[in-house]
């Protein structure tokens, strides 16, 4: 009976050593990756994860045997939602890690391309703000980021140029002596964004990043009017027939939360056949939240 005893308990102990020895799992943490090792006699298995919005995602995995090899990798990615009351999804304080920049404030000059217009080119300028940001980033280099932003322009004219309209069409025209103490072209624009954004591999902790894309505006979402004013007089308003939509081409190049931005629009704020023909060019500066 001992006799039997012993050699059962032989046999389970050796079993549980050869499994041991079979399997063997190993699973450890590095930065914002979970990497798990599975060893066995035929095959290694070995698994990536990456912790993105959403929990754990897959990235790579790779099975090895004697005969052959399989590797299999998933494109990573990431989705945010940035308001000015702070992120829906994503998580911002994680470093490092991609973020991408629309959501910021800003500030430049505008200038009136391919015009007779007259006016006063650096002391016309736009200050811009972008509340929403939603975008989704791959691989932690690649972007597209979309948002809702506003864009106020201010054109500062000579104070000698009179508004004349005719038939519901604006012109400008020079008077032999200054009539106003401001005058000045005042623009309001809503804009949706559509941006590809790259951050370079060598890109120091993601602190250098370039993007560039469109701006869209919809019907309605554009106000324009002329603001004069007389000395020792009152503040007159004269609405204009503005544009009801438009495409921007934005491009800009920055260092961590500050970008320098050129922004180019080929139409004119009028409607056609309605004011002054000319397009309009944006270089400023964007500080990001």
């Amino acid at each position: 009976m001992k006799k039997t005893t012993f050699i059962t308990l032989a046999l389970v102990l050796i079993s549980a050593n050869l499994f041991a020895q079979a399997v063997s799992d190993t699973t450890f943490h590095y930065r914002d990756k979970t990497i798990q090792v599975k060893d066995s006699l035929d095959e290694v298995r070995v698994k990536v994860s990456k912790n993105g919005s959403i929990g754990y995602v897959p990235v790579y995995e790779g099975i090895f045997t004697h005969e052959k090899s399989v590797e299999t990798y998933t494109v990573g990615m990431d989705f945010n939602i940035n308001t000015p009351f702070g992120p829906l999804l994503g998580k911002d304080g994680e470093k490092p890690r991609m973020r991408t920049h629309w959501q910021g404030v800003g500030a430049g000059f505008s200038f009136l391309m391919n015009s007779d217009l007259a006016y006063r080119p650096f002391m016309s300028g736009e200050i811009t703000l972008n509340a929403l940001e939603i975008s989704t980033t791959f691989l932690d280099r690649f972007g597209l980021v979309s948002g809702v932003g506003v864009v106020y322009r201010d054109y500062a004219l000579p104070k000698n140029l009179e508004l004349q309209q005719s038939n519901g069409v604006a012109s400008f025209q020079e008077m032999g002596r200054d009539l106003y103490e401001i005058n000045s072209l005042k623009q309001l624009e809503l804009v949706f964004s559509l941006l590809f954004e790259w951050q370079p591999k060598l890109n120091l902790k993601h602190r250098l990043f370039l993007s560039g894309g469109i701006l869209c505006s919809d019907i309605g979402d554009r106000a324009g009017m002329l603001v004069t004013k007389e000395k020792n007089g009152e503040y007159i308003l004269k609405a204009l027939n503005v544009r009801h939509n438009n495409i921007d081409v934005f491009g800009q190049i920055g260092y961590r939360d500050l970008g320098l931005y050129v922004k180019y629009s080929p139409n004119s704020i009028f409607q056609p056949q309605k004011g002054p023909n000319f397009s309009q060019l944006s270089v400023g500066l964007m500080v990001y939240f």
